[in-house]
């Protein structure tokens, strides 16, 4: 079963995606409206103080001002279990409209 995972972060990273998924994902570009980009510090979950484990994180503002430009993937659903734990506690994993009318998943701020 084929998955759509809108990023507009890190699993745009093509060595992450190796990483995560064994291979280079193939997206296309895509926007989420009614989102705005936040930064979270995953610093206090972290024991290393050696790196910054700062992210960026979709909120939810309801404004269609506010718009985050991203890539649209598809995966597995395998895949797309290997990016939840990728993604960890912080993020959820929603399904949300974006704006060429595309049903995905998107890992937005847990609330």
């Amino acid at each position: 079963m084929t998955e759509l995972l809108f990023t507009y972060g890190t699993l745009q990273n093509h060595d992450i995606q190796r990483a995560i998924f064994g291979r280079l994902l193939d997206g296309q570009s895509d926007i989420l409206e009614g989102y705005r980009k936040e930064w979270i510090d995953l610093n206090a979950n972290n024991d290393s103080n050696d790196e910054e484990f700062i992210y960026p994180i979709a909120v939810y503002s309801g404004c269609q001002e506010d718009a985050i430009e991203g890539f649209l993937y598809r995966l597995t659903f395998e895949e797309l279990l290997k990016a939840d734990d990728y993604e960890g506690d912080s993020y959820q994993r929603t399904k949300v409209t974006l704006k060429s009318g595309t049903l995905c998943w998107i890992y937005e701020k847990r609330v």
